[in-house]
């Protein structure tokens, strides 16, 4: 049903013809009350003992996410902006790890080390200083959202 599949192109924020709607706009949800979430956290130690790096790799990408999340000062904001850097890396053909440009936990990444350098900043001061910040970084400069720790967790070898 074409009629559908609009629909769902609106609710896609990740569609070209879809809009980004700032965090607390006037734009209402219906029907849709939010849940509270209880995430199991994974550690350095939950990762001890495992053999299969398939199984390894997941749970990484887990953590990495986890991390992210929870080092943004303001979640809504950090959401609003990736979704429209992601867009505009999309319009541009500029989102595709597999051909060399940025993925989506690059996106992730450099979103983040905005947020928590203006935690205080709305999204679209964000997006400024994002294309600011990036536009001069010194590549091939790292982008660190944490210190670097040099030492491996109890019973992983270095």
């Amino acid at each position: 049903d074409p009629k559908k599949e609009e629909e769902e192109e609106e609710d896609d924020p990740t569609s070209p013809t879809s809009t980004v709607t700032p965090p607390n706009s006037t734009t209402t949800t219906t029907n849709h009350q939010p849940h509270p979430r209880y995430e199991f956290q994974i550690t350095d130690e939950d990762l001890v003992g495992l053999e299969d790096e398939a199984t390894v790799r997941s749970m990484n990408g887990v953590r990495v996410a986890q991390l992210l999340l929870s080092s943004v000062p303001n979640l809504p904001h950090f959401r609003f902006v990736l979704r429209a850097i992601k867009q505009w890396a999309r319009v541009h053909g500029l989102y595709s790890n597999v051909l060399g440009f940025l993925g989506g936990v690059n996106w992730a990444i450099l979103v983040a080390f905005i947020c928590k350098r203006y935690p205080e900043a709305s999204p679209f001061v964000l997006m400024r200083h994002f294309f600011g910040t990036f536009g001069s970084w010194r590549w091939p400069r790292p982008v660190r959202l944490v210190k670097v720790v040099y030492s491996p967790p109890t019973g992983v070898m270095p």
